[in-house]
């Protein structure tokens, strides 16, 4: 039964990705064909409905909502891309959009510079963390055989150490980021439509998303817990 439960879901998988590369390759053909509003369509379900993009499809969903003006949707795609390959004509593509425009959310600083680096080498900082580990572990350690126990120099330290790498493991320093999708998005006060409202932001900017509560997201607006629909924003995955 197991087995046959197995090869049902590996060849709905499979079918899924069959359907999914024929539309990919139908969207691009009608992309290159200039016929753009047929692409989007497709693009668009792969996107959000199937949740599957390549780096080329974003460039390109982002090329045609540049075109109709929907700078919510190009910041979108653009963030979904930076966050793939780190590119820095893609940042500064996003910068240039967001100060034409006049978009919060956007701003640079020493925090952004460092949480983008910390993007692009956070696999290389797990990895060197492990190694510092395992390399204290190997010089710190003496084991006496006949008694079978580990005399450890430096225990403190190296609890510290641990606890600093599990907290570096678990703890997610990239919250959740969105773009607002609705012109005139109400800021709340609480997570309540008859909460007092706190701003109102223009479609397109950024915000920072630090948990959920059932049609809301919590943000962090200048230091303060703030909430909005999720209908009106688009998260971007980190």
């Amino acid at each position: 039964m197991k087995k046959l439960v197995l090869l049902i879901l590996i060849f709905i998988t499979n079918n899924s990705v069959a359907q999914n590369s024929k539309l990919l390759i139908q969207a691009d053909s009608l992309f290159e064909k200039k016929k753009y509003i047929d692409a989007k369509n497709i693009y668009e379900k792969l996107f959000f409905v199937e949740q599957t993009y390549s780096n080329k499809m974003l460039l390109k969903m982002s090329f045609i909502e540049e075109g109709l003006e929907n700078y919510e949707k190009v910041l979108l795609f653009l963030s979904y891309h930076y966050n793939e390959t780190f590119d820095d004509e893609t940042q500064r593509k996003i910068n240039t959009i967001a100060e034409k425009n006049e978009l919060s959310g956007f701003e640079q600083n020493d925090m952004v510079y460092f949480k983008n680096l910390y993007k692009k080498n956070k696999n290389a900082i797990y990895i060197l963390l492990l190694l510092i580990i395992s390399i204290f572990l190997i010089t710190n350690m003496k084991v006496h055989y006949s008694k079978k126990i580990f005399a450890m120099q430096n225990s403190f330290l190296f609890f510290l150490l641990c606890v600093f790498t599990l907290f570096i493991l678990n703890f997610n320093f990239l919250k959740k980021e969105g773009i607002i999708s609705s012109e005139n998005t109400f800021i709340m006060n609480g997570p309540s439509s008859g909460s007092d409202i706190y701003e109102v932001l223009k479609k397109g900017s950024k915000v920072l998303i630090l948990d959920e509560k059932n049609i809301w997201y919590e943000l962090h607006r200048n230091g303060k817990k703030k909430y909005v629909r999720k209908k009106n924003v688009y998260v971007i995955n980190n």
